[in-house]
């Protein structure tokens, strides 16, 4: 996580809910407890919503081109 020190807020909370997300992503009911409390965080701390959302599909993006680029050779 701590190369994740850098950035906005917004991307540093989607960083860390990829984090936990993919860490916990066996339990999908759990997955989405969590995930919904970050965002209910998120929402209370007058973040932005959307940002989250976009920083998270980025990084969705990112972790499916390396697992694609690091498949069988």
């Amino acid at each position: 996580m701590a190369a994740y020190d850098k950035g906005t807020t917004e991307y540093r909370i989607a960083a860390a809910m990829m984090y936990i997300g993919s860490s916990i992503s066996f339990n999908k009911p759990l997955k989405d407890f969590v995930i919904g409390h970050f965002m209910g965080f998120a929402r209370g701390h007058f973040m932005d919503i959307e940002a989250i959302k976009a920083n998270l599909q980025l990084m969705s993006e990112l972790m499916d081109s390396n697992s694609v680029d690091s498949g069988p050779q």
